[in-house]
């Protein structure tokens, strides 16, 4: 970094490109990032040559002559519910975490290819994460275990066998532990499922002195330790974004991995739209480990991990002075005194608190869930803060209360401390790999070894599983019945899309087997729904619908200003040691989709890196430390050391760092194992609690190694053009144009004038409520057959995805910059420059203003790629759908055709979305309505920033937004008459 010089862009997207480094000046204009691998030529004899000239002029005549005929055998007895060509939709729940959103599973021919939200659901409205659209990838993993297996020794020796055979031996010991004294326990994930729940109470019911404990490093327990002490009631609130006109955030990354981040995100974003009225929310966010919320707040500040609650206490205290009266300990924390410890100014402070006594009643705080020693006083001071403002009872509904439910931290180490002491006899794990996630204090492994029976779940072999005497392949959720109940009121359902393809068991059916009930698992889920859910809806509806809605809802509630008495009287700061702090993955959360190739090349959306965990650190850190990118780290606390890559990171302390866990694994499939580090050994127990946050790190030594990480955002650069625009809610005031003026464009151009006499298909994009999260990246990616290239090919810019989501910074890198993100996705220009350097004409012009490929037609030449502006096309360097393992090419979608080698490939909106739409239109006599069309992107969006149309229809949504005084398009001044609409982004803070 000694070789930076700043200059004066506006936008940037990679602290290369801010400072001019040699290597990004060396690396614009260059095709390749890195040198292509160049394959040796060897001499041949005339000889040799003249038979291989002879037998390929003698192949390309062959290929010449006609192709064979192969004949498709139709069904005999076609099933009533499935007609070729025609996909089937199930409603569902999606269980890649435990927020319960609302699904459709999309079938073909009896296959799941393709996950949508659930429109008509109350938690997604639609929407979906992009590990609920991978999920599906999941399904077809070739690494899934196939059948149970038994543990022979402990090298992991096992031996398959059939479910019968594991259901008569389970059942011989299980009998057997009834005679004896010792207990048994299930420890599982969350679960909220009520027939499970029923199913499990059930089955310890016959074995005295059982226990069922549920446990998920990532749940933010402290919330629900903290509402019992205020309110007196062990539990999460749901939280009314949308009622909220003045957000802050201590840390709660709400729009990316807490509690329900697809349900917020939704609700957010409905208060970011800029309608008639300037008006938006504001968001403030106050955190250590820079989060997705982070990136999106209109105020930002970053402190040291623990400062949180140090600043809230001085919102607090300010509130408390306007709203009743101060409790004595919150009193100690003025605005100069928080202002001393975290270095947020008091001005800073007053700012907060006058934003949020300005919106009383709509306004919401939350705390966030990186646990340190002080994380329940923190979610105690939001409460206060919460009461104080009349919050409860309208943004915290108290009575539609999340039924995430943790058994805590202390039922853990308890069970743990009783496998030690030989007073379990048997133990079920599912849903959770604790030898590999929970703290190495622990020892987890070595009470495992003292349990006689250890019984364990799994869709992949894992750490635990490869230790535990039985191994239950797992049923993936498309493959069996199921429900959730996320929160009160709310009851989904999950339904089978598939027969099972292995010999796979869910928990509930595993259970019934082993108490010897005749039921199945179907038998008792509809008893369960008759007997409590379903009231005066039928069955067949709940299939149909999804889901019931229960009506639900609370008054505020009396705060308890005894609970304040957990806050310390005396917040001392920590020196000048760097202070880590670990977190979820925002792609594979604590490993569970570690073995998912479409969530491991997804770019992290701040910092754009792949397949790798690393640490975060400041620029002013790495610059004290003289760490370059990439540069491997060693470092150590409390007896545990690693070495790890450093990422530097803009918007952080300087004295923070921060890591994700869930990477490291040394037992998963193909994909997982080995990629990353492992963080979990950094985990602490802090006064009998998990602790992953303010860790003082005893040193932080370079290593001399440089372990380059895949990173995507430096393959397309700025270059100086103004690609994005933004203005604040001040400016947008007193001007709609602001963001806009002066980026006139000529029309001038050489083209034929096209026209579109039906239909006219484009889009919009909101850059104000874009978040960066990703979800329209493997949306795409499930709809249209887009490989993963692996990691290597990553770091030379050979990526495939359709659709990219670019993220820039805006101002100096050491000063808190602010964040932009960006779709890009090809722009179906009008005058498409990619169409006339085309030799073979593979990508044409048609008659609805659609840039199309014709992919049998390419032959590789890659002009079109060079001579495109917008760098969205995308080029088969390898037959990366050649080596795909059976079973996972049946999720390809067949509307799609999958590329070979050698061809381009790029985003065609959704075009057999589409023909499918016009079809239907056609059949029923009609044209197509507008918003009948959504692509892939536009349907799993969480907020709504994307909107798909026909421009020739002056009423349609995306013809209104195109006439916005925010639109403009992508580098309008090249004339090539882009069909994609960009709103330019709009920050509400004052101006500078």
């Amino acid at each position: 970094m000694n070789e930076m010089n700043k200059n004066s862009k506006k936008h940037w997207g990679s602290l290369e490109e801010y400072f001019e480094t040699s290597s990004f000046k060396d690396g614009i204009g260059r095709e390749f990032l890195a040198p292509p691998q160049e394959q040796k030529v060897t001499e041949i004899e005339r000889r040799d040559f003249l038979k291989v000239m002879g037998a390929g002029l003698f192949m390309a005549t062959a290929a010449c002559t006609r192709r064979p005929v192969e004949k498709i055998i139709p069904y005999v007895n076609r099933p009533l519910d499935t007609t070729p060509g025609v996909a089937n939709y199930y409603t569902s729940t999606c269980d890649s975490c435990s927020s319960g959103c609302g699904i459709l599973v999309k079938t073909r021919e009896g296959r799941p290819i393709k996950v949508e939200g659930n429109p008509e659901h109350v938690m997604n409205e639609g929407a979906l994460c992009a590990r609920g659209q991978a999920s599906v990838l999941n399904l077809y993993d070739p690494d899934r275990l196939k059948a149970p297996l038994v543990i022979e020794d402990i090298t992991g020796l096992s031996q398959e066998l059939t479910l019968a055979e594991l259901d008569d031996s389970l059942k011989n010991k299980f009998n057997a532990l009834r005679q004896g004294n010792k207990k048994l326990v299930l420890l599982t994930g969350l679960i909220t499922s009520p027939t499970t729940l029923k199913i499990i109470r059930d089955f310890l019911s016959a074995y005295p002195g059982s226990q069922h404990v549920m446990f998920d490093a990532a749940h933010p327990e402290e919330v629900s330790l903290a509402n019992d002490a205020s309110y007196g009631e062990k539990m999460i609130p749901h939280y009314a974004f949308d009622k909220a006109d003045a957000v802050v955030s201590f840390g709660a990354d709400f729009l990316g991995t807490y509690v329900s981040p697809v349900e917020f995100s939704k609700k957010f974003s409905k208060n970011r739209k800029l309608a008639e009225k300037p008006e938006m929310s504001q968001l403030t966010v106050v955190e250590s480990v820079l989060s997705l919320t982070g990136t999106n707040a209109d105020v930002h500040h970053a402190v040291k991990p623990g400062d949180e609650l140090v600043v809230a206490l001085g919102v607090a205290n300010l509130v408390g002075k306007k709203s009743g009266g101060v409790p004595s300990v919150i009193a100690a924390y003025n605005a100069e005194k928080v202002s001393g410890l975290t270095g947020v100014s008091a001005k800073a402070l007053e700012d907060i608190a006058d934003t949020l006594l300005k919106n009383r009643g709509k306004s919401l705080v939350l705390g966030g869930t990186v646990r340190g020693a002080h994380a329940v006083a923190l979610q105690t001071v939001v409460n206060f803060i919460n009461s104080a403002l009349g919050n409860d009872g309208i943004t915290v509904d108290f009575g539609r209360g999340s039924n995430e439910v943790s058994s805590g931290f202390g039922a853990l180490t308890q069970l743990v401390s009783d496998m030690k002491a030989g007073n379990v006899g048997a133990l079920i794990i599912q849903g959770i790999n604790p030898v590999f996630s929970l703290p190495a204090s622990l020892k987890f492994a070595d009470a495992l070894s003292k349990v006689p029976l250890t019984v364990s779940f799994a869709k992949v072999l894992d750490e635990t599983a490869k230790i535990s005497d039985y191994v239950v392949a797992e049923s993936h959720a498309f493959e069996t019945w199921g429900d959730a109940n996320p929160r009160n009121g709310l009851y989904s359902i999950i339904q089978p899309t598939i027969s099972p393809l292995y010999s796979t068991r869910s928990l509930g059916e595993m259970l019934l087997v082993l108490s010897g009930n005749t039921q199945t698992y179907y038998t008792s889920l509809k008893a369960t729904w008759n007997d409590s859910i379903l009231g005066g809806t039928s069955w067949d509806e709940v299939l149909q619908k999804g889901f019931v809605q229960k009506e639900g809802g609370s008054a505020s509630r009396s705060f308890n200003s005894s609970a304040l008495a957990v806050v310390p009287a005396n917040l001392g700061t920590v020196s000048n040691k760097f202070i880590l702090s670990l977190c979820p993955s925002r792609a594979i959360s604590d490993s569970q989709d570690v073995n998912n190739s479409w969530l491991q090349e997804m770019p992290d959306p701040i910092s754009k890196v792949t397949w790798d965990n690393y640490i975060s650190m400041a620029p002013q850190a790495a610059r004290d430390l003289r760490l370059a990118e990439g540069d491997v780290v060693a470092i150590s606390a409390a007896g545990v050391s690693g070495e790890f890559p450093v990422h530097i990171q803009p918007k952080m302390h300087p004295q923070t760092l921060s890591l994700a866990v869930g990477y490291g694994r040394k037992v998963s499939g193909k994909v997982g194992t080995g990629v990353g580090f492992d963080a979990y050994p950094f985990q602490q127990v802090v006064d009998g609690n998990l602790a992953w946050g303010g860790l003082v790190l005893e040193s932080v030594i370079k290593t001399g190694v440089n372990h380059q990480l895949a990173i995507t955002q430096g393959h397309h650069t700025m270059e100086g053009r103004d690609i994005v625009r933004e203005t604040t809610l001040e400016e947008f005031a007193k001007n709609p144009e602001a963001s806009n003026e002066g980026h006139e464009a000529e029309d001038l151009t050489l083209w034929p004038v096209h026209e579109y006499k039906g239909y006219r298909w484009g889009m919009a994009i909101d850059m104000s409520v874009c978040t960066g999260c990703n979800a329209c990246m493997i949306g795409c990616q499930s709809e249209n057959n887009i490989p993963t290239v692996g990691r290597e090919q990553v770091i030379v810019g050979r990526e495939m995805h359709w659709i990219r989501v670019d993220r820039y910074y805006v101002g100096d890198p050491d000063k808190n910059p602010d964040v932009s993100y960006q779709p890009m996705l090809c722009q179906h220009c009008e005058n498409a420059p990619c169409e006339t350097v085309c030799p073979v004409i593979a990508t044409v012009h048609d008659e609805e203003g659609l840039n199309t490929m014709v992919y049998n037609r390419c032959v590789g030449t890659r002009y079109c790629a060079n001579n495109c502006p917008y760098k969205v096309r995308r080029f088969n360097y390898f037959g990366y759908h050649d080596v795909v393992e059976k079973p996972r090419s049946y999720q390809f979608n067949p509307e799609v055709t999958v590329r070979e080698q050698g061809v381009m490939e790029k985003c065609t909106f959704c075009i057999q979305r589409i023909h499918e739409a016009k079809w239907n239109a056609k059949y029923e006599n009609r044209l197509v309505k507008d918003g009948e069309i959504k692509t892939a992107c536009q349907q799993t969006c969480p907020t709504d920033a994307i909107v798909f149309g026909n421009t020739n229809d002056p009423d349609s949504k995306v013809s209104k937004i195109k006439k916005l005084p925010r639109g403009y398009h992508v580098l309008e001044e090249t004339n090539v008459k882009s069909q994609v609409t960009y709103l330019a982004k709009v920050r509400n803070k004052v101006s500078a």
